[in-house]
């Protein structure tokens, strides 16, 4: 997608995040991750951003996040920057003009197809493509179910918007339930650490009732 498409898909998310878990995003850094990854530095080869170049970078973010988040949640900001990067990568693995490598390479019909893609991500009229479920599996393993199925065509800018906005969809609910809500608090990760920093630095008590650390 072009940066105005992947402007567009953040806002949409944004507003999708806000009414369904009350949570107001760093939108400048979110916006900025949404778009960041087509900003390349001059000199620098552009990366082509196609499933099979990108899932790892895309897994990369959320393993950052990941474990940042193994005691409590990560910082707002620094979830808003990587959730754009996310979405990001998650709308060029479903626009066909990154998908198809000889579309790619031709440059002007590239630009065109993005640019009708564009026009049909402003109507706002969305189809359900049908997703298989993403309960139970990782997102790469999710990724690539719907890649096949999404495999299947017939390809057109208008199913790539169907296809881009459902998913990111469940990106974004993934990203914001398992490692921004539940890890809130995780009672028995909580436990766990304490264990370890016991091991690490055991205390005892003596006589008088108070408790020091142990030589």
């Amino acid at each position: 997608m072009n940066i105005q498409s992947h402007l567009l898909m953040a806002m949409e998310m944004e507003k999708h995040i806000k009414e369904k878990y009350r949570l107001e995003l760093r939108w400048n850094l979110f916006y900025y991750g949404n778009i960041r990854p087509d900003l390349t530095p001059r000199g620098e080869k552009k990366a082509p951003h196609t499933f099979k170049d990108s899932l790892p970078v895309f897994m990369r973010h959320c393993n950052y996040l990941s474990n940042r988040s193994q005691l409590t949640r990560p910082a707002l900001s620094l979830m808003s920057f990587r959730l754009g990067l996310l979405l990001h990568y998650t709308a060029d693995f479903f626009t066909y003009s990154h998908h198809d490598e000889v579309l790619f390479g031709q440059t002007m019909a590239h630009f065109k197809y993005e640019n009708v893609l564009l026009e049909t991500l402003w109507k706002e009229t969305r189809r359900d493509p049908l997703l298989p479920s993403p309960v139970g599996k990782r997102l790469d393993a999710f990724m690539f179910e719907v890649l096949k199925q999404y495999d299947q065509g017939p390809h057109s800018p208008a199913r790539d918007a169907d296809y881009i906005f459902q998913v990111s969809q469940v990106v974004c609910d993934r990203i914001i339930e398992r490692i921004y809500l539940e890890k809130a608090f995780r009672e028995s990760t909580l436990k766990k650490y304490a264990v370890q920093v016991r091991q690490l630095h055991p205390i005892q008590t003596i006589k008088e009732g108070v408790t020091r650390h142990a030589p």
